[in-house]
């Protein structure tokens, strides 16, 4: 009802000559009426749209108009269509066979240039075509204009070697009701060289650039299939597809129609519910089921052979990883080319048949952390990003062509290197078909990168000094906090592990700690390398790199070998609170321990160069939750015992609130001592104030022995800690003899 009133403004407005806004109404009401396939209604909606073209010299529009209007299906005589008063017809009259006929003797002639349309006013010329604007109807898999012309191509194969015929049908259908009769057929494909130009005579070709084909009679008899077979050869590897039609009804006018697949070929809707025989586009049934209108073109037979070797493997993360690439005839000259490369994931690797397959499967650099390098002279300064494309200079016959490219993973990750060489050759024969002998071949390579380290970080207190933090009862409560929380001021251990997790052994070379802020934190380093210890015995700046970068005095740097752990210490004190402090970030440089037996250019292309041989690895201290602390518990003892000599220990707290607290402590006994004092109390610190609690220890069994234990409990957090086992450790001489004997503190 809605479509209805909106076609009843749209006659108001034409019988009150305000075309514009009547040709408006009546689109939007003619799309509803084909997409719900109500052809008598559609037919009057589009004579009153015909006529408003003309009455605005629309001369493109009349014509799409005109031919929609002449393959709408007919409503034959004796045949009542009850529109339940809804239709009242236009100025195209009652839809009927000879009104279609009449339309369609009247748009084609006006595209051969034989008709004139009278004009809308007098005095005018009236609507024709001209020489210097001619008129081309285009229809696409969406146009309301699919019956009036449907192009349908299927090749009779599936594959096809470039040079070697191949057999294609081409089938075209009309729904006009009389016949029409072409010029010439043009057929576009996706490789212009293999367009071609269907003609009857060859005096009649228009068009210069186009294989002509004669000996067909171009015309369309209504509602029946026309097929036109005729052999191409493809000249270029690739997917070949027919992309179009244009038939040429004269020089003046063309309709140019969008290629359909049999297979997926779909009539229109409106003729789907018209009685009548199933017709195919072609004759052959399986072709009609199942033919396309794209056909695979195969490579042709290469003449040359195309290397791609690694010279180590596998990758690792930052190195820079050489490629050999190797060209070599085989037995014919190559006049140039260029090798294409591109880089996929290995567990989505395509198997290219294409060139033109390239760029859709290469990886985005920036999104996989992968970069391709080429060498320059100076490795050091010249390295540059790689394009992709590599060119080849001309080869001979018994010449070859090698070079070399690097690749820089920065995540570990399995990928798939494609090369695709395409080359041009001489002409074998002179049945080339007139096609530049141009020849593609494709290798590729899989390619697995590891991460050279595995990092771990460890945080230790001080030895034998604890302390309380509430960062720490928090952490209780979430357990997915994994940032440790340390008191400010205070020294602790950091332990860095690096365990070589590849399968390549490596050689380090120095580890170096930079970007750290001197007023926030202060870093020492002390680990070995080169069998050396640097360290330092005091708190300095990390900006100071003699003292934290310790670099080999001598090629003979400390091996890694897979599997095995190297760990180095950093003695961290911040100087600031912070829920997050950022410390520091290290420098990791190493190399690759290239195997003995390995050929001697690949010595020279991995250790010639120091920028190619070592390689960086940048990796940034956890960041720490750094607060003040409510109590300090530090041990004291003696750091070694005699064999009934009796010993004091001690455990002095410190209260560094403003609060008063209570500590409640208890001692748990050991065997190897018999203690005299309190086995457990309680003890009152004052705000900021200090206390000892201390105990008489009699050894009573040599050897390395554990002292008895604390255990502390702060009341007002209701928190505590207790000493780590390491942390009470004690050897126990037999007798004081023996113990002056070694000069040494037992560990």
């Amino acid at each position: 009802m809605g479509y209805f009133v909106a076609c009843e403004m749209g006659r108001e407005y034409f019988n009150a000559r305000d075309y514009a806004n009547a040709k408006q109404l009546f689109d939007s009401v003619a799309g509803m009426y084909r997409q719900e396939a109500w052809v008598s209604l559609l037919w009057t909606v589009l004579g009153f749209l015909r006529e408003c073209a003309r009455q605005m010299d629309h001369l493109r529009e009349y014509i799409d108009y005109s031919l929609e209007m002449a393959a709408l299906p007919p409503v034959f005589t004796g045949h009542k269509v009850d529109t339940f008063g809804f239709n009242q017809h236009g100025p195209a009259g009652p839809l009927c066979q000879s009104q279609r006929e009449r339309i369609s003797t009247e748009v084609i002639g006006l595209l051969r240039g034989e008709q004139t349309v009278l004009p809308s006013k007098d005095g005018q010329n009236g609507l024709t075509v001209v020489d210097s604007d001619p008129v081309c109807v285009n229809i696409d898999m969406a146009s309301p204009l699919r019956a009036v012309f449907t192009a349908c191509v299927a090749f009779h194969e599936s594959t096809v070697k470039p040079g070697h015929k191949t057999l294609l049908t081409l089938s075209l259908f009309t729904r006009l009701p009389q016949r029409i009769d072409f010029q010439e057929l043009e057929i576009c494909f996706n490789q212009p060289k293999c367009n071609v130009i269907l003609v009857k005579d060859a005096h009649e070709v228009s068009k210069d650039g186009f294989e002509v084909k004669t000996g067909f009679d171009l015309h369309l008899e209504p509602n029946k299939w026309t097929r036109f077979s005729f052999n191409l050869i493809p000249g270029q590897s690739g997917k070949l597809e027919c992309l179009s039609v244009t038939a040429h009804l004269g020089a003046l006018a063309s309709i140019r129609c969008q290629v359909e697949s049999p297979a997926s070929r779909e009539d229109v809707f409106y003729w789907k519910l018209e009685p009548q025989l199933e017709m195919m586009p072609l004759k052959d049934s399986a072709l009609s089921n199942y033919g396309q209108k794209t056909i695979q073109i195969e490579d042709q037979d290469p003449v040359v052979d195309l290397v791609l070797e690694t010279v180590v493997s596998p990758a690792l993360v930052n190195e820079l990883f050489p490629v050999v690439i190797s060209v070599m005839p085989k037995g014919h000259p190559v006049h140039g080319g260029e090798i294409k490369f591109a880089i996929t994931e290995a567990s989505t690797a395509l198997a290219l048949t294409s060139p033109s397959l390239i760029p859709s499967v290469s990886l985005d650099t920036s999104s996989v952390e992968l970069l391709i390098v080429i060498p320059s002279d100076d490795m050091d300064e010249s390295l540059k990003s790689f394009s992709g494309i590599l060119q080849v200079p001309e080869i001979a016959t018994d010449g070859s062509f090698s070079t070399h490219i690097y690749m820089r993973w920065k995540k570990a990750m399995a990928v798939t290197l494609f090369a695709t060489f395409s080359y041009q050759i001489e002409p074998m024969s002179a049945s080339d078909s007139g096609y530049p002998s141009h020849s593609f071949i494709h290798r590729e390579l899989q390619l697995q990168c590891e991460d050279p380290f595995t990092l771990s970080y460890r945080h230790m207190s001080p030895f034998r000094r604890g302390a309380l933090l509430l960062g720490n009862l928090k952490r209780s409560a979430d357990t997915e906090m994994d940032r440790a929380c340390v008191p400010v001021d205070e020294i602790t251990t950091l332990i860095l592990t690096l365990e070589n997790s590849s399968s390549v052994n490596l050689e380090l070379i120095s580890i170096t700690v930079n970007d750290t802020n001197e007023s926030l934190c202060l870093v020492r380093a002390e680990h070995t390398i080169n069998g050396k210890v640097n360290n330092v015995s005091s708190l300095l700046p990390a900006n100071q790199k003699s003292d934290f970068c310790c670099e080999p005095e001598t090629e003979d740097v400390p091996t890694i070998r897979c599997g095995e752990i190297y760990s180095c210490l950093f003695y961290i004190q911040p100087l600031v609170e912070s829920a997050a402090l950022s410390i520091a970030s290290i420098c990791i440089k190493w190399r690759r321990l290239v195997d003995k037996n390995t050929k001697p250019s690949v010595d020279r292309m991995l250790l010639n160069s120091s920028s190619t041989s070592v390689t960086s690895m940048l990796s940034s201290l956890p960041s720490l939750q750094v607060e003040k602390p409510v109590m300090l518990a530090i041990f004291d003892s003696p750091p070694h015992a005699v064999l009934g000599v009796p010993i004091d220990i001690c455990l002095k707290l410190q209260n560094l609130t403003s609060l008063p607290q209570e500590i409640d402590f208890s001692i748990i006994d050991s065997a190897g001592f018999i203690l005299s004092g309190a086995h457990c109390s309680t003890v009152h610190l004052l705000p900021h104030a200090k206390d000892v609690v201390s105990c008489k220890l009699v050894p009573i069994a040599s050897g390395p022995q554990q002292l008895p234990q604390f255990n502390l409990i702060s009341k007002r957090y209701n928190a505590g800690f207790q000493q780590s086992s390491s942390s009470i450790q004690i050897f126990v001489f037999p007798s004081s003899m023996l113990a002056k004997n070694y000069n040494f503190l037992p560990s």
